[in-house]
């Protein structure tokens, strides 16, 4: 919808449905959001940067995007590859939905944190998996000195 005001500039809606108004052309292009309104209300496919549902967190693990799963990043939806790759290996072997509970871990046999083959996983219980880091930390500072 088009508005004009006294002196012809032409004024448009902003497309998030908020109620303000903005100029119809900004310095090269039409614009149909005002500035910072582009994502209002909308997560996940929805999103107007939305490109594959899967990122990168800061410690190296794929990410992706599974707002449905128990364990999901409560904040963005997130779930950790690895975790769901080993879930659906689960599932088709036993035939039942399988969930990794928060309290065992999937540990990456090989230490490359993405990737996340089926046979480069394994389930730990977080103990188990702390207790083989420290040894592998205790020898790598062993054989440093």
């Amino acid at each position: 919808m088009v508005r004009r005001d006294s002196d012809s500039v032409e004024f448009i809606y902003c497309a998030c449905g908020c109620g303000f108004t903005r100029s119809k052309y900004g310095k090269w292009h039409k614009h149909r959001f005002i500035k910072g309104h582009e994502n209002r209300g909308r997560k996940g496919k929805d999103a107007a940067r939305f490109k594959t549902g899967q990122t990168r967190s800061v410690h190296g693990y794929v990410l992706i995007l599974s707002p449905d799963h128990p364990y999901a990043d409560k904040l963005h939806g997130y779930v950790r590859e690895h975790r769901i790759v080993y879930e659906k290996y689960m599932t088709e072997k036993w035939g039942i939905r399988f969930i990794i509970h928060p309290s065992l871990g999937v540990h990456h046999i090989n230490g490359i944190r993405d990737d996340n083959r089926i046979e480069n996983l394994q389930l730990l219980t977080k103990a188990q998996h702390t207790s083989y880091h420290s040894i592998i930390t205790w020898q790598k500072r062993r054989q440093i000195k």
